[in-house]
């Protein structure tokens, strides 16, 4: 299996299980390579394909100089039900925001997160990550 956008060996151990696990017949979940689309400006808009859904889409302001990377808004789904286009600050029906948006800035950098909850283990594993700045 390969996933675009990745970073990290840990991402990549953790993509390897996903790979390992079996599909029901009305599962949805992404399990191939992404390829994500965001929108200008500061209320961003994420696709990504092929038409698949995740449980978990975060979006991180990186980290610069000294400063940590900081999570400016978090969506999750019990299951694998949240499907594209998400827009930025909207939770998806059936999903939980879990960090409230912060106000975007213009040139910064930020990075699409988007996760895969595994029907075996319910841990949520990276899908892919995708570098955007509004």
């Amino acid at each position: 299996m390969k996933l675009t956008r990745l970073g990290g060996s840990a991402v990549a151990a953790g993509l390897m299980l996903l790979a390992c696990g079996e599909s029901g017949p009305d599962d949805n979940r992404c399990d191939v390579a992404l390829n994500f689309q965001v929108t200008p400006g500061l209320t961003p808009v994420f696709s990504w394909s092929p038409a698949c859904t995740v449980a978990q889409v975060r979006v991180v302001k990186e980290a610069e100089g000294d400063d940590p990377e900081i999570e400016v808004w978090s969506v999750v789904a019990s299951g694998n039900t949240i499907a594209a286009p998400v827009t930025y600050g909207v939770a998806p029906a059936g999903s939980t925001e879990t960090t409230p948006e912060a106000v975007l800035t213009l040139g910064d950098a930020y990075r699409l997160v988007v996760a895969v909850r595994s029907p075996e283990t319910g841990v949520l594993l990276v899908g892919g990550l995708y570098p955007f700045t509004p």
